[in-house]
């Protein structure tokens, strides 16, 4: 396998970034499915609509409703109490948990997802689905200018819209039993003084769109590099697997809230049989040394198979790679749709996770920033690992 960056540049000089339900978006995975046509058995260009602009635009909500809690919590603590705790839990299951709750709220859009298929050469008896996610996102601007420290305000304004309930409960607690001068006059002076903090949540996106080199189009080059080692059109022997139908899914709308993936779970979930399909979704794969195992993602509160992962370390290792096994800290993947309706599932980043990298969500996420060796050996595990679930 060589080349696989080939593909990452094709689609920036093509098609530049590709924001959820843009145009560009659209012709990119066009592109991709003109490519897979050539190695795959067949493709299929599936849209969706969804509603991709709820969950960043979900923040000016939720930073909204803290400022209006703050404002009135000196006049009446009871009714600020119940603002502020509806506006966490909404914050929390819509944009922490990625339950879409507030999807009803915004438009829908069209995005699209990318399917192509390659057979076995025998009877296909299970699935797996290899994948990535087309799209890129407009910059966190914050991160851009402070990097690690931007992420950091951005944590302290969410802990600010979260924790400001618990401390109004602890002063209406503390008032029923102990009616008189009240203690907490000077924790609503600390939160108003950080208040601004939320700032970096409600101006959190520039209208830049970045190119989204190893954010996602390093999956998708993996996935592509898949593709043409385990196809029957592309290899004069015929296909690399004799029981197992593989799927190379480039999603859509991945930055928006995990859309495609969702969308294309909810659409094929009663086709797939879930005892004998596995997804193993790419992300971020930009840095050999980093290349890492997810066995579970905090936000979205998904922890994949001890099996999965186990059988993805021996792949690691018959690639010639250390098998490192992460959590994610924030944010998912596209793999977590598919754990959701308990379809064995598992994600491969290289990234690391103890902090934030200057390329995720920024300019500087560039083609020149992914390593092709990266690239290779990830390639080179998800076919071990397609092979060695073919013999099993």
């Amino acid at each position: 396998m060589a080349g696989e960056k080939r593909i990452i540049e094709e689609i920036i000089e093509k098609f530049g970034g590709r924001f959820a339900g843009s145009p560009e978006e659209f012709a990119a995975q066009g592109f991709f499915a003109e490519r897979l046509s050539g190695i795959c058995d067949r493709v299929i260009r599936e849209p969706f609509f969804s509603a991709l602009t709820s969950m960043h635009g979900s923040l000016k909500i939720f930073c909204g409703l803290f400022w209006l809690s703050l404002l009135i919590a000196r006049r009446d603590p009871g009714l600020a109490l119940v603002l502020s705790a509806a506006n966490a839990l909404l914050m929390l299951t819509h944009f922490i948990f990625f339950g879409k709750i507030l999807d009803f709220a915004f438009d829908k859009q069209r995005s699209e997802n990318v399917t192509g298929v390659i057979e076995p050469s025998g009877k296909a008896e299970r699935i797996l689905i290899i994948s990535g996610h087309m799209d890129s996102t407009t910059e966190y601007q914050w991160w851009f200018a402070f990097k690690n420290l931007g992420g950091v305000l951005s944590a302290l304004a969410g802990l600010l819209i979260l924790s400001f309930p618990l401390l109004l409960a602890v002063h209406y607690a503390l008032t029923c039993f102990s009616p008189g001068p009240c203690w907490t006059r000077w924790y609503l002076d600390v939160f108003t003084g950080l208040s601004p903090l939320c700032a970096t949540l409600f101006f959190m996106r520039s209208e830049k769109v970045v190119d989204g080199a190893q954010d996602n189009l390093s999956g998708i080059a993996v996935a592509f590099a898949c593709a043409k080692e385990l196809s029957g059109k592309a290899r004069p022997e015929g296909p690399a697997l004799t029981r197992t139908r593989v799927l190379i899914c480039s999603f859509g709308a991945e930055e928006a809230g995990l859309n495609g993936s969702s969308a294309w779970v909810k659409a094929h979930l009663a086709a797939l049989p879930s005892a004998k399909t596995v997804c193993v979704n790419l992300d971020g794969v930009m840095l050999e040394s980093e290349l890492r195992i997810i066995k579970a993602e905090i936000f979205p509160l998904v922890r994949y198979p001890e099996h999965i992962v186990c059988a993805m370390k021996e792949a690691f290792t018959a690639a010639g790679v250390e098998p490192k096994v992460s959590v994610i800290p924030m944010g998912a993947t596209d793999a977590v749709p598919f754990a959701r309706k308990k379809i064995p599932a598992v994600s491969i980043i290289g990234l690391p996770v103890n902090g934030l990298h200057e390329t995720y969500h920024t300019r500087l996420d560039r083609v020149e920033c992914v390593e092709e060796g990266a690239l290779a050996k990830a390639a080179a595990i998800v076919c071990a690992f397609a092979k060695k679930l073919d013999e099993e």
